[in-house]
């Protein structure tokens, strides 16, 4: 009836006589945007499950950020990773599969934080040269790549860099910074990976990197957690609002967690096709299979390093842990969102670092539904960077980095190994989430120092 009549004769009607234009105005704006009760988080949190290391306890605050996670009003399902630790708003290690809802804060400002590695065979003699290469072509937390040539990848030409104003605003930066790391926790690694049937005196290494979408990730993370706190459709806490599948700001952060996943992608290959080219004829490249691991990107001349055009991309087995999966399941449609968890499907293959003094595993996935096919994405802290800070002893990880034989630059006091869980105990856990395939030992392990960390 309202939408037949035009305010003057609604307001009449209301009434029954005239009204002052004030009124009528009003009466107009009530009908074209009507109130709406916001929905309420739930009093009782959704089930999700847990795989907690034993005698390792996740922290309360963990608990207490997860329990608010499944009681939104979109929560489907969840689980804590045996790495979980308390993050922003989102455990770290946390999984939150949301019915036709995306939640920014539980992706996190490192929008596409990712593993990558290129194994390789080199001659163990070439180790010391190795570890001078990666050296000089690794680079945390800066602005520029230190004077050398521009670097280029095809994402930087995606439309959005010019359609989109933040992105606008942001693509002097992401130029600035692509083919670098962030700085904290990421790192750029020489592992030696466990394999028999090599000739004697050479061995199976790889490169294996850990950094995200660096500074441009996070100011487009930022941007959208302020957005869905403010058109959520549910009354929640600060940091805990999401976008729906109708309302359009939920197309638009899906098509920039896509760029963002691919310029994170694009920082690695970079990374990787530069030390490769650094290498030159100190590895002889091979492809995953050599471990029975498939690549997930295929060789192409694509990209630029250091002044020096057409490189191919190398064969990397990668994995992303700070973002968005799509599913349907059992007639719903969900959006995974995983902040510090690997995506496990059955049969899929993965990267779990441990620190710059263990063992890093590739995995292969067992596709467990309770996890929503997920496991963990590292160690994971058991207390907080503070206190972990004020309970290094320099003498004690310098002691256990000799005795292992591991070479490191730049790990800052809140990075050492004693700074993380136990991963062989973090990887019991998750015997029924991923297999091991290989274990791979730090040789020389390189990280941002004592910068500011762009996001876990």
């Amino acid at each position: 009836f309202f939408k037949q009549k035009t305010a003057y004769e609604i307001a009449s009607c209301l009434v029954g006589s005239e009204m002052c234009i004030r009124d009528r105005v009003l009466v107009q704006l009530a009908i074209e945007y009507p109130i709406v009760a916001k929905k309420r988080m739930a009093s009782t949190p959704g089930y999700y499950g847990r795989w907690e290391p034993e005698g390792m306890p996740f922290e309360a605050g963990a608990i207490e950020q997860m329990d608010a996670i499944a009681s939104l009003p979109v929560f489907f399902g969840g689980a804590l990773m045996p790495d979980s630790h308390q993050g922003y708003v989102m455990p770290i290690g946390g999984v939150a599969a949301l019915e036709n809802a995306l939640m920014p804060s539980a992706v996190g400002v490192d929008i596409a934080c990712r593993v990558s590695a290129t194994f390789f065979i080199m001659l163990d003699a070439y180790v010391p040269t190795a570890i001078n290469v990666i050296k000089k072509i690794g680079r945390f937390g800066f602005d520029t790549n230190e004077g050398l040539n521009a670097q280029y990848h095809p994402v930087m030409d995606d439309a959005i860099w010019t359609e989109n104003k933040l992105f606008a605003g942001l693509k002097a930066k992401a130029i600035a910074q692509l083919g670098t790391s962030g700085s904290g926790n990421h790192f750029c690694n020489l592992m030696k990976v466990s394999h028999d049937g090599l000739p004697e005196g050479t061995s199976l290494y790889a490169l294996l990197t850990h950094s995200g979408s660096r500074g441009t990730g996070a100011k487009v993370g930022e941007y959208y957690m302020a957005v869905a706190d403010a058109v959520c459709e549910a009354d929640v806490p600060k940091g805990h609002g999401y976008f729906k599948v109708d309302q359009p700001e939920f197309h638009e952060y899906m098509r920039a967690l896509d760029v963002m996943g691919r310029y994170a992608q694009a920082c690695h290959h970079i990374i990787h096709a530069r030390f490769y080219v650094a290498a030159g004829d100190l590895v002889t490249h091979v492809r995953p299979e050599i471990i029975g691991a498939q690549a997930t990107i295929e060789t192409g001349v694509y990209a630029q390093v250091d002044g020096i055009r057409d490189v191919p991309f190398l064969s990397i087995l990668e994995n992303h842990h700070n973002f968005v999966w799509y599913r349907y399941v059992d007639g719903h449609s969900v959006y995974i969102h995983r902040k510090g968890a690997t995506p496990a499907e059955d049969g899929q293959y993965g990267l779990i670092p441990g620190t710059s003094g263990s063992a890093s595993y590739v995995v292969r996935g067992k596709g467990k539904a309770d996890s929503f096919w997920s496991a963990s994405h590292g160690a994971g802290r058991p207390r907080s960077r503070t206190a972990t800070k004020a309970m290094h002893d320099e003498t004690k990880f310098q002691a256990h980095m000799q005795g292992i034989g591991t070479q490191h630059f730049g790990v800052a006091p809140d990075e050492t190994v004693f700074a993380y869980k136990d991963i062989e105990s973090v990887m019991a856990t998750q015997t029924d989430l991923v297999e091991k395939v290989a274990a791979m030992q730090p040789i020389f392990s390189m990280m941002g120092g004592i910068k500011s960390d762009d996001g876990d």
